[in-house]
């Protein structure tokens, strides 16, 4: 994180992957959501092998969330966390190399279906932007249920923020930020729709 851009999308690409897969719910045996972040991976030989390696991978975009699925459907166990002892050394110096990263599995994530796309919009609308709309309204408690909902946004961001040891201001560039990452997923249903092939590392992957 030493670019601008890197500061401000990099804390609120883990917000926003743990509001769609919760660790403790990946974390849970009982659970069938698989979470895993490619980046730094861990996993037995036998555990691997079982699954039927890498080849039973090869075909999903969200390849680490596939094998912890894929290791769970086995019976085995899987965990995810944060640390400070693995360094990521990948750089996203700019916007567009963010929305590309992005726009390459957001859909995907959404299983590919417009309904999802329309309620992640209007749940990410609604959050992250009708608090600061509100601030502008006549209403004291219209105003005051704003700078609630604020609050708790910036609130529920900050730990992240503090954990990567970025400064506690970057907090209020959170409704921003969520808005250019509803625009990335955008992003990413229009390529789908109009057959664009996601390309990552020099593979293509077509439509699913």
């Amino acid at each position: 994180m030493q670019t601008l851009w890197e500061k401000m999308f990099s804390p609120a690409f883990i917000f926003f992957f743990k509001l769609l897969y919760p660790f403790a719910v990946g974390n849970d045996l009982r659970s069938r959501l698989g979470v895993a972040a490619g980046g730094c991976v861990l996993i037995r030989a036998g555990t691997l092998q079982g699954i039927g390696g890498f080849g039973a991978l090869k075909a999903s975009i969200i390849d680490d969330c596939e094998l912890a699925k894929r290791v769970k459907q086995a019976g085995g166990k899987t965990w995810i966390g944060l640390t400070h002892s693995a360094k990521s050394l990948r750089p996203y110096p700019s916007l567009g190399s963010f929305w590309n990263m992005v726009a390459r599995t957001a859909f995907t994530q959404l299983r590919y279906s417009a309904p999802l796309l329309l309620v992640t919009t209007f749940l990410m609308v609604i959050i992250f932007w009708c608090p600061a709309f509100g601030l502008a309204q006549r209403s004291i408690v219209a105003r005051a249920a704003s700078w609630l909902g604020l609050v708790s946004m910036w609130a529920a961001y900050l730990p992240v923020v503090r954990f990567y040891r970025q400064t506690p201001f970057l907090v209020l560039t959170l409704p921003v930020v969520a808005l250019l990452y509803l625009l990335m997923t955008w992003s990413s249903a229009i390529r789908y729709w109009t057959g664009q092939r996601s390309m990552w590392k020099g593979r293509t992957y077509g439509r699913a």
